[in-house]
């Protein structure tokens, strides 16, 4: 439980935890692993981190640091996203290219 006068610390520690960001670890192991939609999960669970620090818009001398923790957690969430995103869109590409060649190779074996 967390008193009126904890709270600031709790939500320190709640952005040191997206910073240290176990969640966008877990999606790049799955970038790299060729899984990058199971990175959404992972991803989805870091903004709601960060939408619930954005509740909190209290000036900086109560919540010592909160502000630039939030900051560094939007940039890092943006990158995130981004790789994500060129990770599925190039899963797909790569599908795509897989596909033609295969059609070709067919049709040059059926001439």
């Amino acid at each position: 439980l967390v008193t009126t006068h904890d709270w600031p610390e709790a939500m320190r520690n709640l952005a040191d935890l997206l910073l240290k960001s176990f969640p966008m670890i877990t999606t790049i192991v799955n970038i790299r692993k060729g899984e990058p939609e199971g990175g959404e999960y992972y991803l989805e669970t870091m903004e709601e981190i960060f939408y619930l620090l954005m509740l909190f818009d209290y000036p900086d001398a109560i919540t010592r640091g909160l502000r630039r923790k939030s900051d560094l957690a939007r940039s890092m969430i943006e990158r995130t996203r981004g790789d994500l995103t060129n990770a599925i869109e190039m899963g797909k590409v790569e599908t795509s290219l897989r596909s033609l060649e295969d059609k070709l190779k067919e049709s040059s074996l059926g001439v």
